[in-house]
């Protein structure tokens, strides 16, 4: 469960819970009208799959935007530690090497 969106968070979990229910209702729909109507069994067990295909699918989508925020959030913060991790100001690490000017010196062009 996120903290920061409980809400939203419970939603995906009720979505995630009624495309599971959905799921098996087709699929016990199907076998109760298997023998009457094979047509309307097929029909309904399709149907019901792809609702609850989508349903899953969403409640994902849900999760997947949390991490991206998570993932935003970190990503923001980074920068922000370096900084103030340094106590005189300046920055104690570059993770990225500085390019060799050497290399620039001699490119040519196409």
């Amino acid at each position: 469960m996120n903290s920061r969106f409980p809400i939203l968070s419970t939603i995906s979990t009720l979505i995630r819970v009624l495309g599971i229910i959905i799921a098996i209702a087709a699929v016990l729909t199907f076998l109760i009208r298997f023998n009457n109507n094979l047509g309307e069994a097929i029909v309904v067990l399709v149907g019901g799959l792809i609702a609850a295909i989508y349903m899953y699918a969403i409640a994902e989508l849900i999760g997947v935007a949390f991490a991206i925020e998570q993932n935003t959030r970190q990503s923001s913060e980074y920068p922000a530690r370096q900084i103030a991790g340094s106590g005189s100001g300046k920055r104690q690490s570059n993770p990225i090497p500085p390019r060799s000017t050497e290399s620039l010196a001699s490119y040519k062009g196409p």
